[in-house]
C-alpha cells in the first residue's frame, strides 16, 4: 500500500482485542493492543485496552489507522500509538468501516451508515429502519448494510439483507448524500 510500503500484513484480531502484524512471508512480527483483554482507554500507550479492533488502514507514509468500536488510533510503523480519536458514536462490531480519500470516516451501524466528517461533525445515511429505498440519504433505507468500499469517489455498500450493492454519492461541498441501487434484484435465491 501507498508510496512507502512496509510489506507487512496488519490483521484485526477483534476477539483477542489486538492487531497481529505479519511479514509478507507469513511470520508473526508482533502483536499490538490489549493482548487478550478488552475495554476502552484513550491513552496513547500501545498496551492500553482496545475494544474489538474492526479494521486496519495502511497510509502512504507507512503508518496505519486502527478502528475499533469506540476509537480510531493512528499508529507508527513500529506500532506506537501517535494519536487516539474517541468516537462518541460507536461502530458496534461493524463489518463495514472505511475512510473516504479526504479522511471522512464511515461505518455501518444497524440499518444505517454513520459518517464522521473531517471537521468532527457526525451524520448518518439511512433512516436506521430496515427497508429498501433509494434517494436522499436522510430518507434512504438499508437492511443490515455490511461491507463498505470506495471506488472513483463513491461509497459502495453491500446491503446484506436486501441482497444488493448500493452506491452512495456525496454532493460536492456538502454533507448530503444520495443512495442508488446498482446491482442485485433484491430477490433471495437458493444459490
Amino acid at each position: 500500500y501507498g508510496a512507502n510500503p512496509t510489506n507487512r500484513i496488519y490483521i484485526s484480531d477483534w476477539i483477542n482485542h489486538s492487531i497481529k502484524v505479519f511479514s509478507n512471508t507469513g511470520n508473526l512480527i508482533e502483536e499490538i493492543g490489549s493482548k487478550d483483554s478488552y475495554g476502552v482507554n484513550y491513552s496513547t500507550d500501545t498496551d492500553t485496552l482496545w475494544d474489538f479492533p474492526l479494521q486496519t488502514f495502511p497510509l502512504d507514509d507507512g503508518t496505519f489507522l486502527v478502528a475499533d468500536n469506540f476509537t480510531i488510533r493512528h499508529l507508527s510503523v513500529e506500532g506506537k500509538v501517535l494519536k487516539t480519536t474517541h468516537l462518541p458514536q460507536s461502530c458496534w462490531y461493524s463489518g463495514g468501516v472505511t475512510f473516504a480519500p479526504d479522511g471522512t470516516f464511515f461505518c455501518t451501524n444497524g440499518h444505517s451508515i454513520l459518517v464522521r466528517f473531517t471537521d468532527g461533525a457526525w451524520g448518518s445515511i439511512g433512516t436506521n429502519v430496515a427497508g429498501r429505498k433509494d434517494g436522499n440519504g436522510t430518507v434512504a433505507q438499508f437492511s443490515r448494510p455490511d461491507g463498505l468500499a470506495f471506488f472513483r469517489g463513491d461509497l459502495y455498500v453491500a446491503d446484506m439483507e436486501n441482497r444488493q450493492i448500493r452506491k452512495v454519492t456525496r454532493t460536492p461541498g456538502t454533507k448530503t448524500f444520495t443512495v442508488s441501487t446498482i446491482l442485485g434484484t433484491g430477490v433471495w435465491t437458493n444459490a
